[in-house]
């Protein structure tokens, strides 16, 4: 199994995340963060003005950046317009989650074109060097929309070929 070390691979012993942007224009990598975290580090790439998602978790009485129902409600907001939110869970319930707006012919292609793209290894800067994530092909595959409802459920071989 590789591990993480400059210009190697992300170990497939650590989970990881992504938020693909609306319309294609490209993907943002979580090297070690979580999703709440890169919205509300550049809010306007995602919609949103900071004030704004402060009032989202005034109004459920909780801290900035808490992963509770202001996070939920976030991120809904965020998939609802466009971004899909990627999660690699481990352990024993190992899976790659998509959670999209909806299975339209659009949104098919942009997860065939990522889920081909991570069988053969995405590269990534990072801040101690170019790394790569990639995926085994027989990984479970769970799509579901912004309110978690599965939509979709295969191996990433099938969503890279576009089977589903």
């Amino acid at each position: 199994m590789p591990l993480i070390g400059s210009g190697g691979i992300i170990s497939l012993m650590q989970g990881y995340g992504f938020w693909l942007e609306p319309r294609g224009k490209g993907l943002i990598y979580l090297f070690y963060k979580r999703h709440i975290e890169v919205i509300l580090e550049q809010p306007e790439r995602f919609g949103f003005a900071k004030k704004e998602l402060e009032e989202i978790y005034a109004k459920y009485g909780e801290p900035l950046g808490m992963e509770g129902r202001a996070r939920e409600e976030i991120i809904a907001r965020s998939v609802e317009r466009g971004w899909i939110r990627v999660r690699r869970y481990r352990g024993r319930a190992e899976r790659i989650s998509f959670n999209v707006k909806g299975l339209n012919p659009e949104t098919k292609k942009r997860l065939c074109e990522f889920a081909s793209a991570l069988l053969n290894g995405i590269e990534i800067e990072t801040s101690s060097g170019n790394e790569r994530v990639k995926d085994l092909p027989d990984t479970r595959v769970v799509i579901a929309d912004r309110q978690g409802n599965l939509l979709l459920e295969a191996n990433l071989r099938k969503i890279a070929e576009c089977k589903f």
